[in-house]
């Protein structure tokens, strides 16, 4: 069994040979890559053997199964992974050449826990730096996870979370939810219940941000709205199940998403405008 395995369950080609490069530069590290190519049009296999490397192991659906619901590509990539720990990639993401043995260091330094996090920078289509995420705390309860993932003070991306394999999927893997919005949110809360999240500052994932992803955000926003409001409420559910640790109860609950149907439009064009804020379009 290897210790780490980075999953990129994939359909677009333009920035995949990016995130791979970005894998198979992790130094000193333990890993295999899984590419699970989602039925894609798109040259995804002739890109894998381009790096002609035997940590990649390639796999191709025979159906698109992330159309509706990225989950199901996502689970279906994580029941083909054999590490002790998995991270989920972007196509389009990257992470830094530091980042596994960073995750490896804190893993040992702080074990016991089912999640390890890195800080997070947004890049452009060309790689350049658009903005980075504020420094992560070096253990965040789940009610601080929830309150600040929900206030929008803080940039998200999967790519910045190294997760226990066997948490994982003890929960059954990532849960079912449209277009995946909140998939990753209602998993990490759970399995942050348990011991927190340990985080470490000293290496980086790169959220990669284009024209492409903005189109998609404005035709799927009714999805993005279903979403929120099945989010808002296996949040609530999630919150008065559990005694919050460090922020008090209705303060959690007054930041869920959900309340309203004003407040999951209003986090919805919050979002989608600090994005196209950041790309600068009109």
């Amino acid at each position: 069994m290897t210790r780490f395995s980075v999953i990129i369950p994939a359909y677009r080609a333009r920035f995949l040979a990016r995130a791979i490069a970005s894998v198979l530069r992790q130094e000193g590290s333990d890993l295999e890559l899984i590419l699970f190519d989602d039925a894609s049009p798109e040259p995804l296999a002739e890109i894998a053997a381009s790096f002609a490397d035997a940590r990649i192991r390639y796999f191709r659906s025979v159906t698109n199964l992330g159309a509706d619901d990225p989950s199901r590509a996502w689970n279906e990539a994580l029941s083909l992974a054999t590490g002790d720990f998995v991270v989920l990639l972007g196509d389009d993401d990257e992470i830094d050449p530091n980042y596994l043995a960073e995750m490896e260091a804190l893993i040992d330094g702080k074990p016991g826990r089912d999640l390890y996090r890195c800080r997070l920078r947004l890049i452009g289509e060309e790689g350049e730096l658009l903005s980075i995420g504020f420094p992560v705390p070096e253990i965040e309860s789940w009610d601080e996870f929830l309150y600040f993932r929900n206030s929008g003070h803080r940039a998200h991306s999967t790519a910045e979370m190294c997760i226990r394999s066997s948490a994982l999927r003890g929960l059954g893997g990532w849960p079912s939810m449209p277009c995946a919005i909140g998939s990753d949110d209602l998993c990490y809360l759970s399995l942050a219940a348990r011991a927190g999240i340990a985080s470490t500052n000293t290496t980086w994932a790169s959220w990669r941000t284009h024209r492409r992803q903005i189109s998609t955000s404005r035709k799927k926003e009714g999805c993005r709205l279903r979403a929120l409001r099945l989010l808002g409420d296996a949040e609530k559910t999630f919150v008065e199940a559990h005694r919050p640790e460090r922020l008090p109860m209705e303060l959690l609950l007054q930041k869920l998403p959900g309340q309203g149907s004003r407040g999951v439009v209003e986090v919805v064009r919050s979002r989608l405008a600090r994005i196209i804020g950041l790309l600068g379009v009109e």
